[in-house]
C-alpha cells in the first residue's frame, strides 16, 4: 500500500533501504528527506506491506528548461517487489498533475534503455562530471 510520509517517524526505515543504492550519500539524503517533510514542493512516498517498507520515492518540484517539473530525487524498490515501482511512479505523476506540472524527470545510474522501455521515460542527456 502506498503512503505519503508527512512526519519523520519512518525516515530511518527509508534511509536503511537507501543504503542498498550504490554510492548514495546517506547523510545528504537524510537532510533532503528531512527538509522535504512538510514542504508543499516535495513528496515522500513509501510502499508498505505488513509493516515493512518495500520501496520509496522522494520527488520535488524543480525548474528545468524554463518550466516546473517533478524531479525524482531518490528512489529504491526491493528486488523482491519490483512491481511496486509502477505504483510509486503513478502516484508521483498524479501529484505532479495536481500541481499543473506536465513532466517528470529522473537520473539513473543503471541502464537508461531499460528505464525508457519499462517506465516510458525518454533519454534527454547524459550527466557528466569532472573533478576540480
Amino acid at each position: 500500500m502506498i503512503q505519503i510520509i508527512d512526519n519523520p517517524i519512518l525516515l530511518y526505515q527509508i534511509l536503511d533501504l537507501a543504503k542498498e543504492i550504490p554510492d548514495t550519500p546517506i547523510d545528504v539524503l537524510e537532510k533532503m528527506l528531512t527538509d522535504g517533510i512538510g514542504s508543499p514542493d516535495a513528496r515522500i512516498m513509501i510502499d508498505k506491506k505488513d509493516d515493512k517498507i518495500r520501496g520509496f520515492m522522494f520527488s520535488s518540484i524543480e525548474r528545468f528548461q524554463g518550466q516546473d517539473s517533478v524531479f525524482i530525487q531518490s528512489s529504491y524498490v526491493s528486488p523482491n517487489s519490483p512491481h511496486i515501482a509502477h505504483g510509486l511512479l503513478q502516484e508521483t505523476a498524479k501529484w505532479g498533475k495536481s500541481r499543473g506540472i506536465e513532466k517528470m524527470l529522473m537520473i539513473t545510474q543503471r541502464n537508461p534503455k531499460a528505464v525508457e522501455r519499462r517506465f516510458k521515460f525518454k533519454l534527454l542527456s547524459y550527466v557528466m562530471e569532472k573533478k576540480i
